[in-house]
């Protein structure tokens, strides 16, 4: 009887809510303060290198990273090792590589920073728990709206 109801309670307990991503650029790029859906993806792709005549330097959290996976999903519409799979054809055609990884959220808003082209993602809980002013929040945009982390229906998110 205990046991049946511990499975019971299993199975219904809530599941992790999302949460928010944040897409940061540096403070002073000004064209990268909002951002579509499909921009976003294509810089991420390696399909857009270049915004504004200068080349966007893109950083990600490692492979195995909840927050990479939500990131994926989200923008991509596909699992992190499908993700894998594309770079690697990538690679062996010539094509652009990856964005290149850092392993904690402080790392990436460090080297956004720093660089006045950079782009990169980190859960908006990280970011808001850093000292995070010379980056700026990229909004998101999708057809009529754009979107804050913070905003009810936000498109970028993880469990």
């Amino acid at each position: 009887m205990a046991t049946a109801l511990l499975a019971s309670l299993t199975l219904a307990a809530p599941a992790t809510p999302e949460q928010p991503i944040a897409i940061i650029a540096h403070g002073r790029w000004e064209r990268a303060s909002e951002l579509s859906l499909s921009t976003l993806r294509r810089i991420y792709l390696g399909r857009i290198t270049r915004l504004d005549g200068k080349r966007v330097e893109r950083f990600q959290l490692p492979s195995g990273s909840r927050v990479r996976e939500g990131f994926s999903r989200s923008v991509f519409g596909m699992s992190d090792a499908a993700l894998e799979d594309y770079w690697l054809e990538q690679a062996l055609t010539g094509g652009s590589p990856p964005p290149r990884e850092f392993s904690s959220a402080k790392e990436i808003v460090d080297q956004v920073a720093q660089r006045p082209n950079a782009i990169g993602y980190v859960a908006y809980r990280d970011l808001i728990a850093l000292d995070h002013g010379a980056v700026r929040i990229v909004r998101i945009t999708d057809r009529d709206r754009s979107w804050h982390p913070a905003d009810a229906g936000y498109p970028i998110r993880y469990r």
